[in-house]
């Protein structure tokens, strides 16, 4: 049988409730006098622990020390950011010191006021800042003539972007059109496409098959892999050759960090995310693992992307009243039930990235790099809402899966001889594939055009300092191959021409 007993161990008084119980008043008494005593007892105790937290994301603030003016009495606070002050004298003021954050102090009555909750200010340190891009070495940002804007994984961290389109965007700097939501042309200036260079970890992306109209090929990047990114406004040809007219993007993945000590270095991340205008579903992991001289580190990132709900208050003309399916070997057009859902926008993506470093001493860095992108067929919507004869124009239209994988090596050497004091080469081989699919209403031959690049690149970077000079120069030579075929396709016999 089983008994249900309360317990007041205040007083020593117990009472068996699966039983008949002969309650007397002076029970009763003690009773309500344990009561009370139990909720001032708990008050007091409450008030005795304090809380300190960041004053911006009120999260708790570990290992902060807490003392008094002599320093007697002295502590930090627990992972939860809680402290225990019953040792400290009502007098006492407590001394509050974090290396991350401003020193405070407060008196006890303060604290009560403040319900016991502690907020401390993050603090601000004025360093340096240094960039890569103006001339592919690391230098001082006040000594560059060109605007350069960075982009810190910190801030990343914070937007939490989409995809790497998304990411220039929450620069502020640099303007993104998207036909689709698959999409993403970065501008500088006016400047777009083959006019703008995309860099990644020291490697142009741009190939023969870049072209005036809009291109999406910035979604490739995986942002979540992505450390820190540059962008250099005004012409950037003498140090990056073509494309570079109207600007550059300089993006760089990862590091592969080394082991400072004797114990391997290893750090994991994870990331899972949902969205609700587009039912984004994205899931992420990587690892670094790291001895003295040999470190490596690999990503994965799988991005699901639902058909895209836009605002109530969007643009009319982006709404979607209607829409094709393909059913009995017609084209049947299906009234939407809520235009705010852009039906055939949604597509997905793996992304793969990996760096093996090998440092034998300080002078001489090597690096082998990979990255991999596969997307599935990306819908392109301002096309599919085209009308022409008061009925939809197009019953299919979308680009194939985008892949681009990059295999490169990186050599840094700084021997301080006569000819140079460093010396960076890069050497690397990019494969892209794409394809455009698009057919009319009520047409069964598709027209399609599939692209095959593989472009290789090997570029040679020198810095010398000659008294107070600093010159820099280097050479680069780059070779691509296109295989372009088009066609049209009878999606009901499969017949090619």
């Amino acid at each position: 049988m089983l008994h249900n007993i309360f317990y007041f161990n205040s007083i020593g008084t117990v009472f068996d409730l699966s039983k008949p119980q002969n309650i007397m008043p002076g029970d009763m008494k003690n009773m309500f006098f344990s009561l009370i005593i139990f909720i001032y007892a708990s008050n007091i105790l409450s008030a005795q622990t304090i809380k300190v937290i960041d004053s911006e994301d009120r999260k708790p603030v570990k290992d902060v020390a807490i003392f008094n003016q002599s320093k007697t009495r002295f502590g930090y606070t627990d992972l939860s950011g809680k402290f225990r002050i019953d040792a400290f004298n009502e007098s006492d003021r407590l001394y509050f010191q974090h290396p991350s954050y401003e020193n405070i102090d407060l008196s006890i009555v303060q604290l009560r006021d403040m319900d016991n909750i502690v907020l401390l200010q993050y603090k601000t340190f004025e360093i340096e800042e240094f960039v890569v891009s103006a001339n592919k070495w690391e230098q001082n940002k006040n000594e560059v003539p060109n605007k350069i804007t960075p982009i810190r994984m910190a801030e990343v961290e914070f937007v939490n972007p989409q995809t790497a389109a998304d990411l220039l965007v929450a620069s502020g700097e640099v303007y993104v059109q998207k036909s689709q939501l698959g999409g993403g042309s970065p501008m500088i200036r006016g400047f777009a496409t083959h006019r703008v260079l995309l860099v990644v970890d020291g490697v142009r992306m741009n190939n023969a098959i870049f072209r005036e109209g809009n291109l999406q090929n910035v979604i490739a990047l995986d942002p979540n892999m992505i450390e820190n990114t540059e962008i250099v406004f005004g012409p950037g040809a003498v140090i990056y050759g073509s494309d570079a007219i109207g600007g550059v993007m300089d993006f760089h993945s990862k590091k592969a960090r080394l082991s400072t000590g004797d114990k391997l270095y290893y750090k994991i991340n994870a990331l899972a995310r949902s969205s609700t205008a587009n039912n984004e579903k994205t899931a992420h992991l990587d690892f670094n693992i790291g001895g003295s001289k040999i470190a490596f580190i690999a990503g994965y990132t799988y991005s699901y992307y639902d058909d895209l709900k836009m605002g109530s208050k969007g643009n009319e003309n982006y709404r979607r009243y209607e829409y094709q399916q393909w059913l009995g070997n017609v084209d049947v057009i299906i009234p939407n039930t809520d235009p705010d859902v852009q039906v055939a926008s949604g597509y997905s993506q793996h992304n793969f990235s990996s760096k093996l470093r090998f440092q034998p001493s300080e002078q001489l860095n090597v690096q082998f790099i990979n990255h991999t992108s596969i997307s599935s067929d990306v819908p392109r919507y301002d096309r599919l809402i085209q009308y022409r004869g008061g009925s939809l124009r197009y019953g299919d239209w979308y680009y194939g899966p985008q892949k681009w994988m990059m295999n490169n090596a990186t050599i840094e050497w700084k021997p301080g001889n006569r000819l140079f004091d460093a010396l960076k080469i890069v050497a690397a081989r990019q494969d892209f594939a794409e394809s455009r699919h698009d057919r009319k209403l009520n047409n069964t031959v598709i027209r399609e055009r599939y692209e095959e690049v593989i472009a290789y690149s090997v570029t040679a970077d020198f810095e010398k300092e000659m008294g107070k000079n600093l010159i820099f120069y280097g050479l680069e030579a780059i070779t691509t191959d296109v295989n372009s075929t088009a066609g049209g396709r009878d999606i009901i016999t499969g017949e090619t021409s």
